[in-house]
C-alpha cells in the first residue's frame, strides 16, 4: 500500500539543509577540544586548550567524557565511539555501554551509545552510515539507530547499537570489534553522506532558493 507523501515544505527543507551545513561547519577541523570541560595540559606546551593529543587514546578521555569520571569512567571498549560522537559536536552522547555477557557467554547487554541530536537529519545520517558499512561488509553485525529517552529529561534521544533480532546468537567480541570500525570513520563517513544530501537537495531547489542556501564556505570531505 502506497501512503501519501508529505507535502513539499520549503521552510522544512531549508531547515534540514541548514542542519547538514551546521554539521559540516562543526566538524570541519578540530579547533577546540571535543570533551567538555577538559583542561588537561597537553604534552607539547602544557596548554589547557591545545588539541594536539585529542583522540580516543587520550588517557584522560574515559573520565573527562563521563559525568562522574572518578566513579564511572567510560568503559574502555566503547571509548572510541563515544569520543567520535563528541567530535560530531551536534550529536552529544549521554550514555554508553561496552557490552556485557553472562559467564555462560550469553550476551545480556550489547555495546551502545545514546546521544541527543540537534536535528532529525542527524540520526538519519548515522543510520545510513551504518547501513553502508554493513553493505560493504566492513562490519559483521547489523547496527541500527533507535529512539531512546532519559527519564529525567524531556529531550528525545537516540541510540546506536547492534540489531540482535538479526542474529539468534550474537557474539560480544564481534560487536566490540564493530565498535572500533564504526568509530574509525564515523566523522568522515557522516560528513560524506551529508555532502551527498546537500548536493541532492539543492539540485532540486529553484535557482534563487538554492543560491540563498548555498551561500557560505565550501566544505570538502
Amino acid at each position: 500500500m502506497k501512503l501519501q507523501n508529505l507535502s513539499r515544505d520549503t521552510t522544512r527543507r531549508e531547515s534540514h539543509i541548514q542542519a547538514l551545513h551546521d554539521l559540516l561547519t562543526e566538524t570541519e577541523r578540530l579547533v577546540t577540544r571535543p570533551c567538555d570541560g577538559c583542561d588537561k595540559p597537553c604534552p607539547c606546551s602544557a596548554s589547557p586548550t591545545c588539541t594536539c593529543s585529542c583522540g580516543p587514546n587520550c588517557p584522560h578521555a574515559p573520565s573527562v567524557m563521563s559525568s562522574d569520571g572518578e566513579k564511572y569512567p567510560i568503559e574502555r571498549r566503547i571509548v572510541p565511539l563515544v569520543f567520535r560522537f563528541y567530535c560530531l559536536r551536534v550529536c552529544r552522547p549521554y550514555w554508553s555501554c561496552e557490552g556485557h555477557c553472562f559467564p555462560s557467554g550469553e550476551v545480556f547487554r550489547v555495546p551502545q551509545v545514546w546521544f541527543y541530536a540537534r536535528s532529525l537529519m542527524l540520526p538519519k545520517l548515522v543510520a545510513e552510515y551504518l547501513m553502508r558499512l554493513h553493505a560493504r561488509k566492513e562490519i559483521r553485525n547489523v547496527w541500527q539507530v533507535r529512539v531512546t529517552y532519559a527519564a529525567e529529561d524531556l529531550e528525545t534521544g537516540f541510540s546506536i547499537q547492534p540489531d540482535t533480532n538479526q542474529d539468534k546468537g550474537p557474539c560480544l567480541q564481534s560487536m566490540q570489534q564493530d565498535v572500533m570500525l564504526i568509530a574509525d570513520s564515523l566523522v568522515t563517513g557522516v560528513r560524506g553522506i551529508a555532502l551527498e544530501y546537500i548536493d541532492r537537495c539543492e539540485a532540486n531547489l529553484p535557482r534563487q532558493g538554492a543560491s540563498r542556501i548555498c551561500r557560505g564556505p565550501h566544505f570538502t570531505s
